[in-house]
Parts: C-alpha cells; structure tokens; sequence
C-alpha cells in the first residue's frame, strides 16, 4: 500500500431487503447514483433528500412568499413614518393592523402544514 492518502474510502455493510428496495426508490425518484444519494444523506441530512411535489403546498409557498413581500413593504413603510419623527397615525395604525393580521394567516397556515400529509416525489 502507497503513503498516498486515499480520496475516498469504500463501506460495505448489509441492510434488509425492504431497506434497500427504499432506499433505492428514493435514490431514483432524486435521480442521484447511490454513492451521491448517500454522500448527500450523510452531508445534508435525511430531511434534504424529500422533493415535495404537492400542488396545494407550492401553491401555499407562493401565497406565503407573497404575504412575507407584503410584510416587508409594511414594515418599510412603518420605518420610514417613525424616522421622519412624525407622530404614529391612523395609516400606520392600519398597516401594523395588516401585518398582524398577515401573521396570524402565515402561523395558522404553517401550523396546519406540519399536520398534513405531504405527498413526496414518486410516491416514496
């Protein structure tokens, strides 16, 4: 064997015919060789490899990105209101009304997406 340090090392080991028969599917369904499959598990965790495929939770997303543009915008526009030394009125009033009103929609909604089944690629 040569003083040079190897680049990769290889593992063996056994594993049920029901986990490989999974782990396979995954692997496929992610388009990935088994060896980037289980290099990306081991670097990113088991939570990184689930691609969600699910109309109404990409749906959910674009609303959510929207509501969070929105809350950005309110928020600007409370900053400048308050820096320009002017007493709060009845328009920041309403804005900070929307913003929690946009919070309370983001948290139910967050809230009932951690109870939902989500369908992942490939039916895995």
């Amino acid at each position: 064997m040569s003083d040079k340090e190897r680049k990769s090392n290889q593992l063996n080991f056994r594993l049920p015919k029901d986990d490989i028969q999974l782990l396979e599917t995954q692997r496929a369904a992610l388009k990935m060789t088994q060896v980037k499959f289980i290099s990306h598990i081991i670097n990113n965790g088991i939570n990184e490899v689930i691609e969600v495929c699910s109309p109404k939770l990409r749906e959910d997303i674009v609303t959510i990105e929207k509501i969070f543009s929105q809350i950005g915008n309110n928020l600007n526009q409370i900053a400048a209101a308050l820096n320009s030394g002017k007493q709060p009125n009845q328009d920041i009033l309403d804005v900070l009304s929307k913003l929690d009103k946009n919070m309370g929609v983001l948290t139910n909604r967050l809230e009932s997406l951690k109870k939902e089944k989500i369908t992942i690629k490939g039916d895995i």
